[in-house]
């Protein structure tokens, strides 16, 4: 006789959310996923349905709008991102406002506010995010309609510190941040449906950012993930030739996004950031 036991019931509301829906802890010890229209739940991976909630400000609700599937869903209104810290207690959700790209970092039990991100990104929207395993930077690819960029801010203000820009793939594209397991490197995923997937390479060097060639010229059509000790083969491209300068080794297997974040000692009305009404 087959016996089984039910390990955890959760709820979940992404609405019009693009893929990703649940942002992971580095270690995937821990997540957290939208459960209403404004809040999230996280949850220790040992211990599912005993989570802490953070409300999201109504700016960044999920989206509830249909997304354009002509053109860029860069300035759709709402949540675009999500991120979490590797403790399991806090998360970065990132979207568009009104005319702005905007940032918020929730903590159970304290009120958010939004943060411009104009400064940093410009006429671009938020579409993926990732943290660096020391959580003092922030990786984000963002999007517009005339391209697609990597940038890497610095997380207690949200400065720009470096920002490498990759041609615009077919929209509308679904992005994903992948990090490299190893080195300070972080690989891009846009599915464009039909079109395929398209795969892009950033890595920081002496406090810039550089953009690093899989194995092709133009943008590959392959889906990839980093492997857990990084010494897996990189995307293959369908399209182009193999490229002579060696990047950070990611395998072809897929896997949901690794973000990472820390506590920020304040942003906004603080001094430390600008802030959005």
């Amino acid at each position: 006789m087959f016996r089984c036991s039910k390990l955890g019931e959760l709820t979940l509301s992404p609405r019009r959310l693009a893929w990703p829906w649940v942002a992971l802890s580095p270690d995937r010890s821990a997540f957290a996923l939208p459960v209403s229209p404004a809040a999230l739940a996280i949850h220790r991976s040992d211990a599912i349905g005993h989570g802490a909630r953070v409300e999201l400000p109504a700016a960044l609700a999920t989206p509830v709008d249909e997304p354009n599937r002509s053109g860029t869903t860069s300035r759709q209104p709402g949540l675009h991102a999500l991120a979490l810290h590797p403790k399991g207690q806090t998360v970065a959700a990132l979207g568009w406002h009104g005319d702005l790209p905007v940032a918020c970092v929730l903590r159970p039990g304290a009120a958010p506010e939004l943060v411009d991100l104009g400064p940093a990104l410009g006429d671009m929207g938020p579409m993926a995010a990732a943290f660096t395993r020391d959580g003092e930077h922030l990786w984000l690819s963002a999007e517009s309609r005339a391209g697609v960029a990597i940038a890497r801010l610095r997380f207690r203000d949200f400065a720009l510190e470096s920002k490498v820009a990759f041609e615009a793939a077919p929209p509308p594209a679904a992005h994903e941040l992948l990090l490299h397991p190893v080195e300070d490197a972080v690989l891009l995923t846009m599915a464009c449906g039909q079109d395929g997937t398209f795969v892009f390479i950033a890595r920081a060097a002496d406090g810039k950012l550089e953009r690093v060639a899989n194995e092709g010229t133009s943008p590959p059509t392959t889906t990839a993930c980093a492997s857990t000790d990084g010494s897996s083969s990189r995307p293959r491209s369908r399209r182009t030739p193999a490229a002579t300068t060696r990047g950070p080794s990611y395998s072809t297997t897929r896997s949901s996004s690794s973000t990472t974040l820390l506590p920020r000692p304040g942003c906004g009305r603080d001094g430390s950031g600008a802030t959005v009404s």
